[in-house]
Protein backbone atom coordinates (compact mmCIF):
# COMPACT_ATOMS: atom_id res chain seq x y z
CA UNK A 1 0.00 0.00 0.00
CA UNK A 2 2.83 2.41 0.80
CA UNK A 3 4.24 2.08 -2.72
CA UNK A 4 0.89 3.01 -4.25
CA UNK A 5 0.60 6.11 -2.08
CA UNK A 6 4.10 7.34 -2.93
CA UNK A 7 3.53 6.72 -6.64
CA UNK A 8 0.25 8.64 -6.48
CA UNK A 9 1.89 11.60 -4.71
CA UNK A 10 4.76 11.62 -7.22
CA UNK A 11 2.35 11.55 -10.15
CA UNK A 12 0.37 14.47 -8.72
CA UNK A 13 3.51 16.46 -7.99
CA UNK A 14 4.69 16.27 -11.59
CA UNK A 15 1.59 18.11 -12.82
CA UNK A 16 1.82 20.84 -10.17
CA UNK A 17 2.60 24.38 -11.28
CA UNK A 18 3.61 27.26 -9.00
CA UNK A 19 1.20 30.15 -9.33
CA UNK A 20 2.73 33.60 -9.13
CA UNK A 21 1.43 35.90 -6.35
CA UNK A 22 0.91 39.63 -6.79
CA UNK A 23 3.41 41.74 -4.82
CA UNK A 24 4.78 45.26 -4.87
CA UNK A 25 7.65 45.62 -7.34
CA UNK A 26 10.19 46.79 -4.73
CA UNK A 27 9.95 45.69 -1.13
CA UNK A 28 12.42 47.72 0.89
CA UNK A 29 14.82 45.66 2.98
CA UNK A 30 13.68 42.26 1.75
CA UNK A 31 15.99 41.82 -1.22
CA UNK A 32 18.87 40.67 1.00
CA UNK A 33 16.67 38.23 2.90
CA UNK A 34 15.26 36.86 -0.35
CA UNK A 35 18.77 36.35 -1.75
CA UNK A 36 19.92 34.55 1.42
CA UNK A 37 16.85 32.30 1.52
CA UNK A 38 17.07 31.53 -2.21
CA UNK A 39 20.78 30.63 -1.99
CA UNK A 40 20.03 28.36 0.97
CA UNK A 41 17.25 26.57 -0.92
CA UNK A 42 19.53 25.98 -3.91
CA UNK A 43 22.23 24.23 -1.81
CA UNK A 44 22.64 20.49 -2.29
CA UNK A 45 20.98 18.50 0.45
CA UNK A 46 18.42 21.14 1.38
CA UNK A 47 14.92 19.70 1.18
CA UNK A 48 13.01 21.91 3.58
CA UNK A 49 13.37 25.34 5.14
CA UNK A 50 11.47 26.78 8.09
CA UNK A 51 10.83 30.44 8.74
CA UNK A 52 9.83 32.06 12.01
CA UNK A 53 9.68 35.49 13.61
CA UNK A 54 7.47 38.05 15.28
CA UNK A 55 4.28 39.14 13.58
CA UNK A 56 4.67 41.87 10.99
CA UNK A 57 8.34 41.30 10.13
CA UNK A 58 7.59 40.11 6.58
CA UNK A 59 7.58 36.30 6.72
CA UNK A 60 4.53 35.93 4.49
CA UNK A 61 5.80 38.51 2.01
CA UNK A 62 9.18 36.77 1.84
CA UNK A 63 7.50 33.41 1.25
CA UNK A 64 5.41 34.94 -1.53
CA UNK A 65 8.60 36.24 -3.14
CA UNK A 66 10.19 32.79 -2.87
CA UNK A 67 7.04 31.31 -4.41
CA UNK A 68 7.33 33.71 -7.34
CA UNK A 69 10.97 32.74 -7.88
CA UNK A 70 9.87 29.09 -8.00
CA UNK A 71 7.39 30.02 -10.73
CA UNK A 72 10.41 31.14 -12.79
CA UNK A 73 12.92 28.45 -11.77
CA UNK A 74 12.27 25.04 -10.15
CA UNK A 75 15.85 24.49 -8.87
CA UNK A 76 15.59 20.71 -9.06
CA UNK A 77 12.70 20.37 -6.60
CA UNK A 78 10.08 17.81 -7.60
CA UNK A 79 7.31 19.76 -5.90
CA UNK A 80 6.80 22.88 -3.81
CA UNK A 81 4.28 23.18 -0.98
Amino acid sequence: QTENVSEEVTDQAQTFEVQERQLQEIIVGQETMLDKAWKHLKKDGVGIMGMYGMGGVGKTTLLMQINNKFSEERCGFDFVI
